[in-house]
């Protein structure tokens, strides 16, 4: 019975604390998720839309999510072969060896989806999936951004910080961190305002959390519902089959049930009598 208890109650926490983003997204760079948006407009290479990822010693990966994805004359560590060759490619693979190889979509611009995890680890990740690249093997190559949170990380991103893992095979992970995915994080860079003014004066301090008391408050009636359940269904299913009980007797603490409306008017009474400063007689 414990064992049952503990199972529905990490199963409500779980359900509470579920990870959703509201795909399909406006666009690659920019999406909800969890109630909160996000604004990766920045994540663009240093002097290009695109990042060149300059890890890989075999290949150039060149990914982009700004501007409806890479150009279609490609780029100068991308050649795209006679299938890619099209607008809206999200990321490109291209052999270093020889360098006039063709290259190959790891994904559409416009077939993303994403998804955010903030439960594994303790920074979130958000991941967006490009399907819809380049066939082989009878398949479509599609590549994944997996972004960690990382506040100190902002600007452009640099290809040297970028990692690329293959797997499973044809789905082309690109790792790194960047603070455009942080809960509240900076989304893009602002543009040049004028010169600050006086320095303000002390912030006030924070004020009570709302979204955590809240989400505190379904996780507790989630609680409540869910050891009901296995009180009344595991204390039934006990009795009928373990201690081959039928009828009223299948019910878990018959007697208490059946008695708890009289004690329940026996506490109105009690509680009038020493209001009104009579006695209290039991019946």
């Amino acid at each position: 019975m414990l064992l049952r208890l503990a199972l529905v109650a990490a199963l409500a926490i779980a359900v509470s604390a579920q990870d959703v983003c509201n795909n399909p997204c406006p666009s690659p760079s920019a999406c909800t998720c969890n109630g909160q948006n996000y604004d990766l407009s920045d994540i663009q290479g240093p002097n290009t839309p695109w990042v060149e990822v300059t890890t890989d010693q075999q290949y150039w990966y060149t990914f982009q999510i700004v501007n409806n994805g890479m150009p279609q004359q490609g780029t100068p560590h991308c050649n795209w072969d006679q299938g890619s060759a099209t607008a809206g490619n999200s990321a490109g693979q291209q052999n270093r060896q020889p360098a006039t190889s063709s290259c190959f979509s790891l994904g559409k611009d416009a077939q993303d989806t994403w998804s955010i995890d903030t439960q594994s680890g303790p920074q979130q990740v958000i991941t967006i999936l490009f399907a819809g690249g380049s066939v082989a093997s009878g398949r479509n190559r599609q590549s994944k951004l997996q972004i960690t949170c990382d506040p100190t990380v902002t600007g452009p991103v640099n290809g040297g910080s970028v990692t690329v893992v293959e797997s499973p095979p044809l789905t082309y992970n690109f790792r790194f961190s960047h603070a455009s995915v942080c809960k509240n994080g900076p989304g893009p860079s602002p543009a040049p305002g004028p010169a600050p003014g006086p320095a303000p004066g002390p912030a006030p301090g924070p004020g009570p959390s709302k979204g955590k008391k809240t989400q505190v408050g379904w996780i507790l009636v989630g609680l409540l519902f869910g050891l009901t359940f296995v009180y009344f269904v595991g204390g039934i299913l006990f009795l009928k089959y373990r201690q081959e009980k039928s009828g009223r007797e299948m019910v878990p603490h018959v007697e208490f049930w059946t008695s708890l409306p009289g004690l329940i008017k026996e506490g109105f009474r009690f509680t009038f009598s020493k209001i009104r400063g009579s006695e209290y007689q039991r019946f």
